[in-house]
């Protein structure tokens, strides 16, 4: 067994494009062996080790993402030729130790190493029927998007545009949007720069508004004026190449990230802007 996973950190390694690194196809070899003797479920291209005694929590997230697969794989046009690994934790804090975070950081889901980490349903819902909140508002349609992404794009892009797809994909799979009441971006309301959204997305003190601000970009690249979702799917897989997230886009949408910007902003103050989700 330990032979096999290592086999297959070796295949996704054989697999990346050079510009790609190594460090997350070993790593995710390293996690496989570290969770052999954990329980697990199979099924599809998905994988689930799971805390024992937790079996009914690991076959509704496997049951749930073969679910999300089928909607995500037809928007970003991905198909998982290699089995995904999903790691269930017991707590919140093993879930952010296992990924080098502090253990009190504010993740119920991420994903890294070419893996989906999630924390036990139970760890984040502790009273009341879990089950019908955790398909509602649980983790596991928005990290398939961030891994569908990696697997085309191969971390070829901006923290504002991995969010904002992963948004958007979880959207189409759940109907999970996460609105505040001060996260709405509209013609009156204030967003953050373009500076600021690239250069310090996970930093900004008000992150509900940069995500909400990152699906919306995501949002009007994929709208009929920029040439729909079939473009959208053909820039996903461009960004695979050996260009810059830049290049790409310029290549395929004759636009650099900056001026889609500022096209999206003017038209919010027109007061338009593509669909609502």
């Amino acid at each position: 067994m330990a032979a096999a996973a290592l086999l297959a950190g070796a295949l996704v390694l054989a697999w990346a494009p050079p510009l790609y690194g190594w460090r997350w196809p070993v790593e995710a070899a390293a996690l496989r062996v570290s969770v052999l003797a954990d329980p697990q479920l199979s099924a599809g291209p998905f994988q689930v080790a799971y805390p024992p005694g937790h079996r009914a929590a690991a076959a509704l997230v496997l049951q749930d993402i073969q679910r999300d697969y089928r909607v995500e794989r037809a928007s970003l046009g991905v198909t998982l030729s290699i089995p995904l690994l999903v790691v269930i934790y017991p707590t919140r804090a093993a879930l952010n130790t296992s990924a080098g975070l502090p253990p009190g950081a504010n993740n119920i889901g991420l994903y890294d190493a070419a893996t989906i980490r999630i924390d036990l349903p139970r760890a984040w819902i502790p009273r009341g029927p879990w089950r019908p909140r955790f398909q509602a508002e649980g983790p596991v349609a928005h990290e398939l998007g961030h891994a569908l992404l990696d697997r085309a794009g191969h971390e070829n892009y901006p923290a504002w545009f991995n969010e904002g797809v992963a948004q958007w994909e979880d959207y189409r799979a759940t109907g999970y949007q996460w609105l505040t009441a001060s996260n709405q971006v509209g013609s009156g309301a204030g967003v953050y720069s373009w500076a600021a959204l690239t250069g310090q997305f996970y930093a900004l003190p008000h992150q509900s508004l940069a995500y909400r601000e990152g699906l919306k970009l995501v949002e009007y690249l994929r709208s009929s004026g920029y040439g729909g979702p079939a473009r959208f799917r053909r820039f996903v897989h461009a960004l695979g190449g050996f260009a810059s997230f830049g290049a790409t886009m310029q290549a395929v949408y004759q636009i650099r990230p900056s001026a889609l910007y500022r096209s999206w902003r003017r038209s919010l103050l027109e007061g338009g802007s593509a669909p609502q989700p």
